[in-house]
């Protein structure tokens, strides 16, 4: 029998929120993927060098499909420089956005003013050119194993569409 309609939203309601997260994972200052308690808004400076990273590289400073590996490189990975996949851009950038996803949280700015400061010292860049296309495709957005799932449930579900039981066609019409 199919679950209870509440049970079905709960799970729903479950699956949108944790779809929501997104890459959410992947700017986690490293004192928040240890899980440290004393957190403040160093975590946004943080957060704001990976999309700075990311804006001027195109490619996101810690990579990778799975959560988990993501979050071995921000703690034991070192802090990936602008310099080394666009060595045109000028040092002063390169090490602003250095500073901000500092490992440790003492060596980054302590909040937007100071990360607001920072940037006016970096005085006019002048032209910058955009960030290169990756020339690798995007990684699917979900697995090989979750496409593999999804594939078998679509076949499950057809045949359970097709089958003269009425518990089965009363809960597929639901």
């Amino acid at each position: 029998p199919p679950p209870p309609f509440s049970s079905r939203r709960r799970h729903t309601r479950l699956l949108t929120q944790s779809r929501g997260l997104g890459d959410v994972y992947k700017r986690q200052a490293p004192e928040q993927a240890r899980g440290d308690r004393a957190l403040d808004s160093r975590l946004d400076v943080f957060a704001l060098g990976t999309v700075l990273y990311e804006c001027l590289t195109g490619t996101q400073a810690f990579a990778g499909n799975q959560a988990v590996g993501v979050l071995a490189k921000i703690l034991f990975n070192e802090t990936p420089r602008l310099k080394d996949v666009r060595p045109e851009l000028p040092q002063s950038l390169d090490s602003l956005v250095a500073h901000l996803m500092a490992k440790d949280p003492e060596l980054r700015p302590g909040n937007g003013a100071a990360v607001i400061a920072a940037l006016d010292s970096l005085g006019s860049l002048g032209e910058l050119a955009p960030a290169p296309t990756p020339a690798v495709p995007a990684p699917p957005s979900i697995t090989g194993g979750e496409q593999r799932l999804l594939r078998s449930a679509s076949m499950i579900a057809k045949a359970l569409l097709h089958t003269d039981n009425p518990h089965h066609l009363r809960w597929a019409s639901m």
